[in-house]
């Protein structure tokens, strides 16, 4: 409740609770419960896509149904394929078949990101040590899901780029096919993503008593963060990432990777009002010149 003259705010929140729990289903070939983004991928095409969008789901689930956010844990985890190959799938097609769609940047962080997120929410360090079998290998080759992770974190550092930012792969980051669309080959929105969940999972793993991984995780964190630092432009907003050596994002702001930023703490106080200033004035249209048209 936010008082009576925001009941309309009570309202939608209600309802956007309902739509994401509603969308939960079972991938019953797989075992497991997740929730889907629906529409034309799951209705029309077949298929449960992606990957990044279970575990971006999960986060509320945490905290208002924490049996449910397992479950999506431990059937993406399920999809991660032996070591050294790692690379999890973009989604999911009938029957438990991998849907791959090249190669993106920033999978692992999801699931990286999630892991840490339920870690700090419920305390829960002993689920963790549950085994899940790497995908298609029928069972024999198994991890703890605590294992899983350390490979999903070795994975997602060998993609670090020569600017620090993570290689886009053929697909991209979040922003599908920015490779294409932005001819993006280096992505800072996953170095500000990392930067903000690796000092979270850190802390997971400090309550595990793996202060190995621990340090690891922090070193990776701060190395990212330092890296963001370095990208804040000349108008004062972070750069998108690079093309080549071409720095992307220099004279325009991109949002993805500016929340993330300052999520990680990456922008000093004065950089921060700037910052969400710049976002309001271009990307929200705050204080923008009238439209002539409207003023005729």
């Amino acid at each position: 409740s936010f008082g009576p003259q925001y009941a309309w705010v009570s309202r939608e929140l209600t309802w956007d609770a309902y739509l994401l729990r509603s969308a939960t289903v079972y991938e019953e070939d797989c075992g497991y419960h997740t929730i889907t983004q629906g529409g034309y991928y799951q209705y029309s095409d077949g298929y449960n896509l992606g990957f990044r969008s279970w575990l971006h789901y999960i986060l509320p689930m945490i905290y208002s149904d924490p049996e449910l956010a397992r479950e999506i844990l431990e059937y993406s985890v399920a999809l991660q394929p032996p070591p050294p190959a790692s690379q999890f799938p973009y989604g999911m097609g009938p029957l438990c078949e991998r849907v791959d769609l090249g190669t993106s940047d920033d999978l692992d962080f999801w699931l990286l990101l999630a892991a840490g997120a339920y870690g700090l929410g419920t305390r829960d360090t002993h689920f963790f040590d549950t085994e899940i079998p790497y995908y298609d290998t029928q069972g024999l080759d198994k991890a703890t899901i605590w294992q899983h992770l350390k490979v999903a974190f070795q994975h997602e550092q060998s993609m670090l780029g020569p600017h620090g930012g993570y290689l886009a792969g053929s697909t991209g980051d979040w922003n599908d096919f920015s490779t294409e669309f932005e001819q993006l080959t280096e992505s800072m929105l996953v170095t500000a993503q990392n930067a903000y969940a690796l000092p979270q999972l850190a802390e997971v793993a400090d309550m595990r008593g793996d202060t190995t991984f621990a340090q690891q995780l922090r070193a990776a964190g701060a190395q990212d963060l330092a890296t963001m630092r370095a990208q804040w432009t000349g108008g004062g907003w972070y750069s998108r990432g690079y093309s080549g050596d071409r720095q992307v994002g220099s004279g325009v702001i991109f949002e993805e990777p500016q929340p993330w930023a300052i999520l990680a703490g990456a922008p000093s106080a004065s950089q921060a009002n700037t910052l969400v200033h710049n976002i309001r004035r271009y990307l929200d249209g705050v204080g923008a010149p009238a439209d002539r048209k409207s003023v005729v």
